[in-house]
């Protein structure tokens, strides 16, 4: 007896890692592949020729000894000797596949079903195939292909164990929305009838993302590029999903410079941390690469971000312009043996975190820890059921369901949304059906189990909510409710609008069926007087219905038009009229509607500006002349710098430099020179007889100048200063 007791022990305990060996062949990238069937990776040297290119997630199956039994890209099936499957080809017609996860097919050895993210033309599915290994003489079977669970998918899909640890879960998101789609394997096959969630924002179709559940089937994370990561808590028993945080793509841009536009995740074995990447090789936000840890039982799991590893060359990664190592972090998987995997892209290994169970700096993160031998890794790595990689002692239970339902509902207005909510007694495994007695509505019926409905007109409805078991998936209860949707007189406090200046404007809910007001100030009468900006509500009971309106209130200011005043301008030149006032529109006199307005000929110009209120305007009068002679008599600017006045002179009467003065500055108008000491100093100012310093009573030394003169340019009289430095020599 006792001897039987421990082999039932050992055997028990065993379980998890037996069941990890279903995962044990890893085919990515360029023909790599890893066999972890003796417990550390070995790679491999035959690799199917399967479709493993930038976008493409591969998946297979094996026995719980680790023999490989197929392994599929989505598109084809290859059996253990690397041949194509019979019937293996999934779309003979075409279709482009970007995710896959194989299942098995509970109480069934042999069976599995091979589901798909497959684009079909415009149209992106949720396919499944069913593969029986006990056909083609022993290498495996297609039997049936293209099974439709949904259209409009988003590019991922996941799967976990359900908590009574027979059946299983497969999500799907529905593409720009927040719907999430669980459907239930059972023993009886994949139940088309799935549970349908909201929760979240809405996930964007494009291929940079990843949804993962965790190990022990509690939590589920999606993460895309552009968009806040998302962490959801998962029902194991009722397949629905509901939100529980989301992590900031740009929380930790200015201290600690980097994004968490994340595009891989992972949890750890034991389903307590988070490991999310942000790119390969340079990330998608541009900056390098990071891996980054959250601790799931922190009390504030945003503020828990660790980052393993950063491949900026100094590791301070400051911005789209860093420059990046080789070495990238991409997709993220735990691997049978416990440990995590990150892709590499382009380069000959993954990298390793050898004890993901642990936290922050006991982490052992080893670059490039595993090869890859002669293949060459992707940004993607293989997609198994997340349950494999559950650690001992974390497995979970559920009880067995009564099929007890009801449901409630709320705000029985017409024109508005009534809200339903069915209440599963047990929780289930189950999926819904509503239908709500409204033919001629647009959508009378329903498969969310809290949807939202607005009526076609006042009146009566019987309601019906159908439960379905999603192990058979049929029907098991129907319970019905008559709902009656009450008339109710429209609130329309008006558009949003202006106040202008100090206006003050009445805001009139007055309805003839109301029993009571409450304003957003808590006032109560049927109108409010405002003369400030900002954002006003009334409710309105009209008994039994309570209707909602709101309205944004801004003020425009006073505006004055300002363009300058009349101008002369010279043949060729050009003035720009700027009349820019926030918030206003303009309307010139020749019907330009610009804020500005460039000139070139002569003319009166005018403006009118306007804001919501308020009206302005002014005019100008522009006057273009040949301007060739107003430049007669003066030098040209050109000829005169700072090299054109000498830097030394030698007033000893001998006739060569004895004053200090620019040449010709008898013909020059408004000619000004001033001298000065090293002291500042004025020691010389010219006048109209006495042009030139002849250093009269001064020491030598050096001493600085100012000339000031009018000359011409661009046939403009125009004033120039020149300056500089002298040196007086005695």
């Amino acid at each position: 007896m006792l001897k039987g007791v421990l082999i039932l022990f050992l055997l028990t305990l065993a379980s998890p890692l037996l069941a990890q060996g279903q995962a044990s062949y890893w085919y990515f990238g360029e023909k790599a592949g890893l066999n972890f069937g003796t417990g550390s990776p070995s790679t491999l040297d035959f690799v199917p020729p399967l479709k493993t290119s930038y976008h493409d997630i591969t998946s297979s199956a094996s026995d719980v000894e680790g023999n490989l039994l197929f392994a599929t890209d989505g598109d084809k099936v290859y059996n253990r000797s690397g041949e194509i499957m019979e019937n293996g080809d999934l779309y003979p017609n075409g279709g482009a596949t970007y995710n896959t996860v194989v299942v098995p097919k509970p109480g069934h050895r042999g069976i599995y079903y091979i589901v798909t993210v497959t684009q079909m033309g415009p149209p992106i599915f949720l396919h499944y195939a069913e593969v029986d290994m006990n056909g083609g003489a022993g290498s495996g079977r297609v039997v049936s292909r293209q099974g439709e669970l949904m259209r409009s998918a988003a590019f991922r899909v996941a799967a976990v164990r359900h908590c009574n640890g027979e059946d299983y879960w497969i999500m799907g998101q529905e593409a720009n929305t927040n719907r999430f789609y669980a459907f239930l394997v059972t023993e009886q096959g994949i139940c088309s009838k799935p549970v349908v969630s909201r929760a979240g924002q809405a996930q964007a179709l494009q291929y940079y993302g990843d949804m993962k559940f965790s190990p022990d089937g509690t939590r589920l994370v999606s993460v895309a590029k552009d968009q806040d990561s998302q962490l959801f808590w998962f029902n194991q028993r009722t397949g629905q999903v509901t939100f529980q945080q989301r992590i900031p793509k740009d929380l930790f841009g200015s201290a600690e410079n980097y994004t968490s536009d994340y595009h891989s995740a992972s949890f750890s074995p034991d389903s307590k941390s988070l490991y999310v990447s942000s790119g390969f090789w340079r990330a998608l936000d541009g900056r390098c690469a990071k891996l980054v840890q959250y601790d799931l039982e922190a009390t504030d799991i945003i503020k828990s971000h660790h980052v393993i590893y950063d491949n900026s060359k100094d590791g301070s990664d400051r911005g789209p312009n860093s420059e990046c190592r080789s070495e990238g972090v991409g997709d993220i998987q735990i691997g049978p043996d416990g440990k995590l995997y990150i892709s590499n892209h382009g380069r000959k290994y993954l990298h390793v975190i050898t004890n993901p169970n642990e936290k922050r700096q006991r982490l052992d993160f080893q670059l490039n820890g595993a090869d890859v031998g002669s293949g060459v890794s992707s940004w993607r790595l293989p997609n198994f059921v997340e349950s494999l990689f559950r650690g001992l002692g974390t497995e979970t239970s559920c009880p067995q369901s009564s099929g007890e339902v009801s449901f409630v509902y709320e705000n029985t207005c017409f024109s508005q949304n009534t809200s339903f909510q069915a209440d599963l007694k047990d929780n289930g495994p189950y999926s819904v059906s509503w239908d709500f007695g409204d033919p001629k509505s647009a959508g009378n019926t329903s498969i969310e189990l809290n949807p939202l409905h607005v009526y076609s007109a006042p009146g009566t409805y019987e309601v019906s909510l159908t439960l379905f078991s999603l192990k058979d998936c049929r029907p098991v209860k129907t319970v019905t409710r008559t709902v009656t949707i009450l008339p109710a007189t429209p609130v329309d406090l008006g558009p949003d609008r202006v106040l202008c200046g100090n206006e003050e404007i009445v805001l009139d809910a007055t309805s003839p069926a109301a029993l009571s007001y409450r304003w957003s100030d808590g006032s109560t009468g049927a109108t409010l007087k405002v003369r400030e900006p900002g954002k006003y509500w009334v409710e309105v009971d009209q008994g039994g219905c309570k209707l909602r309106d709101e309205v944004r209130l801004g003020k425009a200011e006073e505006i004055t038009a300002s363009i300058g005043r009349d101008t002369v301008l010279c043949v060729g030149q050009r003035l720009t009229l700027d009349a820019t006032s926030p918030g206003a529109s303009y309307e010139w006199s020749n019907g330009n509607r610009d804020p500005k307005l460039e000139v070139y000929a002569s003319g009166v110009y005018e403006v009118t500006i306007r804001n919501a209120c308020f009206e302005s305007k002014q005019s100008v009068r522009v006057t273009v002349l040949d301007c060739e002679d107003l430049t007669h008599g003066y030098v040209r600017c050109r000829e005169v710098n700072e090299s054109s006045v000498p830097n030394i002179f030698t007033p000893n009467n001998d006739g060569k430099n004895d004053s200090f003065g620019l040449q010709g500055a008898a013909e020059m108008k408004g000619y000004a020179l001033q001298v000065f000491d090293r002291w500042g100093k004025r020691v010389f100012r010219s006048s109209e007889s006495v042009l030139d310093w002849n250093g009269e009573g001064a020491p030598g030394g050096v001493y600085f100048y100012v000339i000031r003169f009018d000359c011409g340019e661009e046939r403009k009289v125009v004033s120039r200063v020149v300056k500089g430095s002298l040196t007086l020599m005695r």
